[in-house]
């Protein structure tokens, strides 16, 4: 029995386009895919900058509080520990700042010279 040339040709237009499907498939599965995980992995680093800020800002706090009632050792102690947030944080300019406050505060307390 013998195929008719224009069902060959069908046939093949019929895979064809199976193939295409299957092949436009997988390029929208892996652009999904990559797309949501480098989402995933935007949204995970915005969130740890936003921890890392937050200490800072706690530690500031506890700072503040420590000036009010603690010692001059205290606030040595706390200076050192904003710098180290801010640090953390990758704040430069407050990192140097809070590591001035810290070499006066330490100088106060009696251990530097």
């Amino acid at each position: 029995m013998a195929q008719d040339p224009q069902d060959q040709k069908k046939s093949v237009d019929e895979a064809g386009e199976v193939v295409g499907k299957l092949l436009g498939g997988a390029v929208v599965f892996a652009v999904l895919w990559f797309g949501f995980d480098a989402f995933i992995k935007y949204e995970a680093e915005n969130t740890m900058d936003e921890i890392h800020n937050q200490v800072a800002d706690d530690f500031e706090r506890q700072y503040r509080d420590v000036q009010k009632y603690g010692t001059a050792m205290d606030k040595c102690i706390r200076a050192g520990m904003v710098a180290e947030g801010h640090l953390q944080a990758g704040n430069q300019s407050s990192y140097a700042q809070w590591k001035a406050i810290e070499r006066a505060d330490c100088r106060a307390a009696g251990l530097t010279r």
